[in-house]
């Protein structure tokens, strides 16, 4: 995202600006009335298995997919602020090793091999 707004990010009014979060949380609006209907007719198709979980738990695991992606996407808006309001090319690097960071801490949560801290890393975000 940061690609995609630096150039215009800093021109850009706060009425912009709050128009193009109000559009990151249309997105996550959309995903998350699609949430059922992709995994029903792309998810299980692949695995199978997937259809056990809808069975067991009807509706509660889109839902909890659903708030882990915005959770993820949230993350990636918040990120992209960061990266945008850096103030030159040193702070901006700065929040790009710390993101590499936080992205380390992530993967060790989904490999499991970075103990619990890890494992919430994936749901948490723990930066100032």
């Amino acid at each position: 995202m940061d690609e995609l707004l630096r150039s215009e990010w800093r021109e850009l009014s706060a009425e912009r600006r709050a128009q193009r979060l109000a559009d990151f949380h249309l997105v996550n609006e959309i995903i998350g009335r699609s949430a059922d209907l992709v995994q029903d007719q792309v998810l299980e198709r692949a695995v199978p298995s997937l259809g056990v979980l809808d069975l067991l738990f009807g509706r509660a695991d889109e839902f909890m997919a659903s708030r882990l992606l915005f959770t993820w996407r949230d993350h990636a808006w918040q990120n992209t602020l960061r990266l945008l309001d850096a103030i030159d090319e040193e702070e901006r690097q700065a929040v790009l090793a710390d993101l590499e960071e936080q992205a380390l801490r992530v993967a060790d949560g989904i490999l499991l091999t970075g103990g619990p801290d890890a494992i919430a890393a994936v749901f948490y975000r723990d930066h100032d």
